[in-house]
């Protein structure tokens, strides 16, 4: 007998007349099936573990698109406070010619303002509690009062007692934070990490030479950046104005190395201000008020490594310091070029008080590429750049959720293909 109709019609139904024709085709299929079945079970298994397994991190890294530039500045009756503009035009003091800086702390003495990865926490030294002390503030913060008695809801996050904390910065995952700590004079200082940022126990780090102090007015300081691709490396600047690179691995993945003194700085010449790129392969930082950068680091090898390159060489015109790279910076620099297309940068210009600069280009000297982001020369410096990762509004959907989901997606899958394999072998041995 010839079989002219399907195995199985489209309710499930077994074609009593062609299922004897047909029943070793049925059985390879069935076999195809529940294969398929115990791979979609295996595979779904396997995302849920690594979903569960994976961290959930607090930004993947620095990098994003350009947010806004937060800055210290003295512009009202609030001391010295935290402002931020947007890097695309020209702001000023509150009460000023339009458009106005935007006040993100409350002020007293607060210095050295960071931003966390995300860009929606920025942290910052204060000593509105007697001594300095670092904070965390939701960012954009929400102030509150009139000047001087104002309030910003920030968190403090050290107990320093009689020693002062300043110059936060943070991990990439927001679990370490890094600081200096000095003692009540401010003659002693030293590199400390916290971990984790809210509720832990600093930690000192010993490091080759003692850390360079801050300015006990301003708070500016040459922060103890943090790799923001290895949370067990931190730059430093020391006292004789190198700057360092320490591992707080355990046991240390390598020495303290002197960057400064591997790259080949001269007597006289003064190194402060370093500043990781995003992707934890450069660092710019100013020389002698000479905007420069490391590449080529390498301090694993038998015979540790760095060189330095001038960013913009004989035309740099010596009056910049604090440089940072822009979050959306994503070429490096090398012995070929020092400062790549695509990459803009903030410093702090200096000449007649302090003024925050942008670069959007190349040529220091090009008055088309360069825009000043304050135009009031107060005392405007301490720049820090926001990430926005992946996008303003658009929260980046961690592994650790996507995973899980898949997974859930792919058991079902093999769930309902097992059910309708076991149905299929039910009715073939009703009508049999």
């Amino acid at each position: 007998m010839v079989c002219t109709q399907p195995i199985l019609n489209t309710r499930m139904e077994l074609c009593v007349p062609c299922h004897r024709a047909s029943a070793g085709n049925g059985r390879t299929r069935a076999r195809a099936v529940q294969r398929t079945s115990r791979a979609l079970a295996l595979l779904g298994t396997l995302l849920i573990v690594a979903g569960v397994s994976a961290p959930v991190p607090a930004g993947a890294t620095f990098a994003g698109s350009n947010g806004n530039v937060a800055f210290i500045s003295i512009c009202n009756s609030a001391g010295q406070a935290v402002y931020s503009v947007d890097p695309s035009g020209t702001s000023s003091c509150p009460g000023g010619a339009a458009p106005n800086y935007v006040q993100s702390t409350a002020g007293a003495a607060d210095s050295m303002p960071y931003f966390s990865s995300q860009g929606t926490t920025l942290y910052f030294s204060s000593d509105r509690g007697g001594t300095n002390a670092i904070y965390q503030v939701p960012y954009p913060a929400t102030i509150s009062g009139t000047a001087p008695n104002q309030t910003d809801g920030a968190t403090q996050l050290t107990t320093p007692g009689t020693s002062n904390d300043y110059a936060p910065t943070v991990s990439a995952d927001g679990s370490e934070l890094s600081f200096i700590r000095c003692n009540s004079g401010n003659t002693s200082c030293a590199l400390y990490v916290q971990s984790p940022i809210v509720g832990g126990t600093p930690t000192l780090v010993p490091t080759a030479v003692p850390v360079l102090q801050p300015n006990s007015v301003s708070g500016s300081a040459s922060r103890p950046e943090i790799d923001p691709t290895d949370p067990s490396q931190i730059l430093y600047v020391g006292t004789d104005n190198h700057i360092h690179l320490v591992s707080i691995a355990s046991p240390p993945a390598f020495s303290d190395t002197d960057l400064s003194q591997l790259s080949g700085i001269t007597s006289g010449q003064i190194d402060e201000y370093p500043d990781w790129n995003p992707a934890g392969s450069n660092i710019i930082f100013d020389r002698s008020h000479s905007v420069y950068v490391f590449y080529g680091i390498n301090p694993t090898a038998s015979t540790p490594s760095v060189s330095a390159c001038a960013l913009w060489g004989a035309s740099d015109p010596g009056t910049e310091i604090e440089p940072i790279y822009a979050p959306a910076d994503t070429a490096t620099a090398s012995s070929s070029t020092c400062n790549p297309a695509g990459n803009q940068y903030v410093w702090t210009k200096l000449g007649g008080g302090s003024n925050i600069i942008v670069d959007m280009g190349h040529t220091v000297g090009n008055p088309d590429t360069l825009g000043s982001l304050t135009a009031n020369k107060s005392n405007n410096s301490q720049p820090a750049w926001q990430p926005l990762s992946p996008g303003e509004g658009t929260p980046e959907v961690p592994m650790a959720i996507l995973l899980p989901g898949a997974g859930v997606l792919l058991l079902g899958g093999a769930f309902a293909l097992d059910r309708r394999r076991k149905r299929h072998a039910v009715e073939v041995a009703g009508v049999a």
